[in-house]
């Protein structure tokens, strides 16, 4: 039951991480890089709260190696992170749920199942 909670967290640690960034980025106009738009980058809560999340996914997930086969765990963790992900893009970044989407996520449940 404790390794299934630590897998769970992770994903939810992992998910956060890239919903974070995401956040940080959205406003941040990568076309032309400049000094000026690193320090943007370096200096923006959103993307070290976002660095320190991926760092304890990380940790999380060397856990998960150590107590799974990463043949069996990997998929899982993919599959159901890129659903949550959607999901969670979709009602928090206000991004665009489509047809394509929808059937890759039935095809990735599917894979899951």
């Amino acid at each position: 039951m404790f390794k299934a909670i630590v897998v769970i967290v992770a994903l939810c640690v992992n998910i956060a991480a890239q919903l974070i960034s995401r956040k940080g980025m959205m406003n941040i106009d990568l076309s032309v890089i400049s000094f000026a738009k690193v320090m943007e980058i370096v200096s923006s809560l959103y993307v070290w709260t976002g660095l320190s999340l991926y760092g304890i996914s990380f940790v999380l997930y060397l856990y998960i190696l150590t107590k799974f086969e990463v043949s069996y765990i990997y998929p899982i963790i993919v599959g159901l992170g890129l659903i949550l992900l959607l999901t969670f893009s979709v009602l928090f970044l206000d991004e665009v749920f489509t047809v394509n989407k929808l059937l890759g996520v039935l095809l990735i449940s599917a894979g899951i199942i």
